[in-house]
Formats: structure tokens, C-alpha cells, sequence
């Protein structure tokens, strides 16, 4: 597994129980909290929070993630990105905004596979 499908395979593990994954903020603690992303206090993550935990920051590697993840959620959604369909704000078909987002991870992880990264 490269690099960019290991961080998004790593991201959607943060968020894959409903409970570690929130809306309107990076992160939150558990008083439901906004904090950030890298508080050792956060518990739930937005997508993007995700991403950014599991890269370390705004790095080279959570740009070429968060590029990709928001290039399939353009596709499914009709032109929106990846933090539009995590707030509820764009949509995939009858799916949750949460599952609409780990759809989203699911495609980018495969298709980051298939192009060696």
C-alpha cells in the first residue's frame, strides 16, 4: 500500500464508527467541544480533520490525499467536495452524510491503489 492510499485508508479507520466522526468542525472532544485536529483531546473527526491527524499536519501527502478524496466526492455528488459532503451540505443518493463520506474513502483508497500511491 503506497503512501496516499495508506493516510486515506488511515483517515476513514478514525472515522468509520459514527461516534469518531463529526460535522461543522475538525475535530471535537468529549464534551462535543470543537478543537483541533491535533488536540490530544479530540475524539471525533470530520473528514478532513481525519486526513489531517493521520498525515501530521498539512503536509505534502494530506494535499495529494485531500486532492483525491475531492476529486471523488465532486464526482458523486455533483460538483461538491469532500468537506461539503461530510457537513450535509451535497449528497450521494438516499446515503447518510456519513456514509456518503466513507463511500467516498472507499473509492479514493482503491483508486489510490491503482495508481501505485
Amino acid at each position: 500500500m503506497g503512501e496516499i492510499s495508506k493516510l486515506l485508508a488511515d483517515a476513514k479507520g478514525l472515522i468509520i464508527e459514527p461516534s469518531h466522526w463529526t460535522q461543522g468542525a475538525s475535530a471535537r472532544n468529549k464534551k462535543n467541544w470543537p478543537v483541533s485536529s491535533d488536540n490530544p483531546d479530540a475524539v471525533c473527526f470530520c473528514a478532513d480533520g481525519a486526513l489531517v491527524r493521520t498525515a501530521g499536519g498539512l503536509t505534502d501527502s494530506y494535499i495529494n490525499a485531500s486532492d483525491l478524496l475531492s476529486s471523488v466526492a465532486r464526482e458523486l455528488s455533483g460538483g461538491y467536495g469532500f468537506v461539503n459532503l461530510n457537513d450535509g451540505n451535497a449528497s450521494i443518493g438516499q446515503m447518510s452524510p456519513h456514509q456518503a463520506v466513507l463511500h467516498a474513502f472507499d473509492i479514493a483508497i482503491e483508486r489510490a491503489q491503482k495508481m501505485g500511491i
